[in-house]
């Protein structure tokens, strides 16, 4: 029944509630199955927290950024707000680029977690290939 999640245990008045799999599943309007990779759930907290927007540390601060989520019962309906927000919208578009630039999730966490030096070094150094990235494109759109 918990698939796993037996951590993400909560219990309300009326019954006991976990994290599921469909959580994880978000179902568009078209019938179409779209998966939630941007949730992620540390085995050990119980609890999801939104990836993108802690990364790129977003204004948000709702339980998905800042101490993690975990009200079972209002899951899905915080999760499809939540996707509808422009903070995440932002981190999203934020995360695509730098995949496409190849700028790996371990040097990203670096950034988030790394003592301060080693972060504006890293910040620097992917700002700096994004500005060169423009800079590029915009050359040679002209010519």
């Amino acid at each position: 029944m918990t698939n796993g999640f037996i951590n993400s245990k909560r219990v309300y008045c009326d019954k006991t509630r976990y994290l599921t799999n469909i959580m994880f599943n978000r179902r568009l309007i078209n019938g179409e199955i779209i998966v939630r990779s941007w949730l992620v759930y540390p085995l050990s907290l119980g609890v999801v927290f939104c990836e993108p927007c802690r990364i790129f540390q977003t204004s948000l601060e709702t339980q998905l950024v800042t101490e993690g989520f975990n009200n079972w019962k209002n899951a899905i309906s915080c999760f499809s707000y939540h996707e509808n927000s422009k903070e995440y919208r932002d981190a999203i578009i934020n995360l695509k680029h730098r995949e496409r630039f190849n700028i790996s999730n371990k040097q990203l966490q670096c950034v988030e977690i790394g003592n301060d030096k080693v972060s504006q070094i890293y910040t620097s150094l992917i700002n700096l290939v994004q500005k060169t990235r423009d800079n590029f494109n915009e050359y040679e759109t002209k010519a």
